[in-house]
């Protein structure tokens, strides 16, 4: 741990966090999921250096015993061959997963809050459009990119995309008695998800665009039939 690398974003680096005021329009990750952030940072740290630590082990005699299977320098291509740290290596990448799903949707669900759930469409759709969140939104995932190492951003870009589109199915299915929708509502609420969608393509380097229209499919369906009549809706 002495000669682990720090982290090259600075907590106090404010053009980069500046989140602290209410209602700032750049972003609003808590303290609390970026250390989440860290700790797949560290998850990620302890995966590269698998690799040497079941070298060294396959190396050197005695430190297992004979009847276990390992790799060494002449049979690594070997499929009956398996790893020291085989369960291991299963364990910390469940373990990603994990911490991926929960710091998305902490960010969605808590930090982000005010401007997502307790915000979209409170009122009528028209004053209340998805652009401020798109913006705030937009902020968050840069942030996040900036703090993780290059390995972990695909999932965890992937997990806060599946995260946001739960939060706008929340919105339009469970929005309580502050939102009420009309069929006149369709086009402008299928624009708004349609511009959430392509944040989410624009970080085309960690998340294919198919794979954005796929995570999509329920919500455009709920969108489909918001944009019909009661009489199509009763047939």
């Amino acid at each position: 741990w002495k000669i682990a690398s720090p982290c090259s974003v600075s907590c106090e680096d404010t053009n980069i966090y500046g989140i602290y005021e209410a209602n700032h329009p750049h972003s609003c990750t808590s303290r609390g999921t970026q250390r989440l952030y860290i700790r797949l940072n560290t998850l990620h740290y302890l995966l590269s250096h698998i690799p040497s630590l079941d070298k060294s082990l396959s190396l050197t005699p005695g430190v297992v015993p004979s009847n276990r299977h390992c790799f060494t320098s002449s049979d690594k291509t070997h499929s009956n061959r398996t790893s020291y740290f085989e369960t291991t290596n299963t364990t910390i990448l469940a373990a990603c997963q994990h911490v991926s799903e929960v710091a998305s949707y902490r960010l969605t669900f808590f930090d982000t809050n005010p401007f997502f759930y307790d915000s979209l469409y409170v009122g009528d759709v028209a004053n209340a459009r998805i652009s401020q969140l798109l913006t705030i939104l937009k902020h968050n995932v840069k942030l996040m990119t900036a703090i993780l190492t290059e390995r972990a951003q695909a999932l965890a870009v992937k997990e806060v995309m599946k995260a946001s589109f739960d939060a706008f199915l929340t919105v339009l299915l469970a929005g309580g008695t502050t939102r009420v929708f009309n069929e006149s509502d369709h086009q402008s609420i299928q624009e708004d998800f349609d511009s959430l969608k392509q944040l989410f393509c624009s970080f085309e380097e960690l998340i294919a665009e198919n794979v954005v229209e796929k995570e999509a499919e329920v919500v455009e369906g709920v969108m489909a039939l918001m944009g019909m009549s009661t009489e199509q809706l009763m047939e």
